[in-house]
């Protein structure tokens, strides 16, 4: 995993962080985590990904076909059946 300092001259310059992290792509991908704070509160951390969108599907959440090539459904949210379920920074998962 590597990480870059948002920081400089101790002042941050951006309110996200920029890692590269190994991933499996076979494998759908994260949208985030929750983050366990300090006061016991509990945040979402969304994921952004670059550079992925000619080849990423966002039905299923994988790389490898695009959505215009896919042959399913809109796979969408239980918790809203308009939103796709998987996205550059959607929060809900694929159950």
């Amino acid at each position: 995993m590597e990480t870059e300092n948002p920081r400089l001259n101790d002042t941050l310059q951006r309110m996200f962080l920029r890692v590269r992290v190994t991933v499996n792509i076979t494998r759908p991908l994260p949208t985030g985590f929750w983050l366990a704070t300090q006061n016991h509160q509990t945040l979402w951390v969304d994921f952004k990904y670059e550079r992925i969108q000619d080849s990423y599907c966002l039905n299923y959440g994988v790389l490898g076909h695009t959505k215009k090539e896919c042959s399913s459904p809109m796979a969408v949210a239980s918790w809203d059946h308009m939103q796709p379920k998987y996205g550059l920074g959607n929060e809900q998962g694929m159950d």
